[in-house]
């Protein structure tokens, strides 16, 4: 005679836990990147960091201002809309008369097989880094 298993459950909760575990997942990733940043952004100045190299750091304002926004499908990494860190786009994408620094792709190049391992899964389409 067979058996007949059943199991019931609700999508909803099923979503909701899938969508909580990706939130922890994405400010675990928020805050390693918050630290790696900060991390690579703190050598003293001087002497002034060479183009392709991470920016010195000369008043540790930019190094402060690095913060994470986590959300369930994305964690935004970058500088903090409240600080006076105006100088941080031109460090990353350079201007006509200084070569780009660029801090945060180059942080996030680093750590990106570090990054699908946390979330559990393969980055696909890859990573943007937005500037305002």
């Amino acid at each position: 005679m067979p058996i007949k298993v059943t199991y019931k459950f609700s999508i909803k909760e099923v979503t909701n836990a899938v969508t909580g575990a990706m939130a922890n997942r994405m400010k675990a990733v928020g805050q390693h990147m918050e630290k790696q940043v900060k991390a690579n952004i703190s050598t003293a100045f001087p002497p002034a960091s060479e183009p392709g190299q991470y920016p010195h750091m000369r008043t540790g304002d930019l190094r402060d201002a690095i913060s994470y926004e986590a959300h369930a499908d994305a964690v935004r990494i970058g500088v903090a809309t409240a600080a006076d860190c105006s100088y941080a786009k031109w460090l990353e994408i350079g201007t006509s008369k200084m070569a780009p620094r660029p801090f945060l792709r180059m942080s996030l190049d680093t750590e990106v097989q570090r990054i699908a391992k946390m979330i559990g899964a393969p980055i696909k389409g890859g990573v943007a880094v937005n500037l305002p």
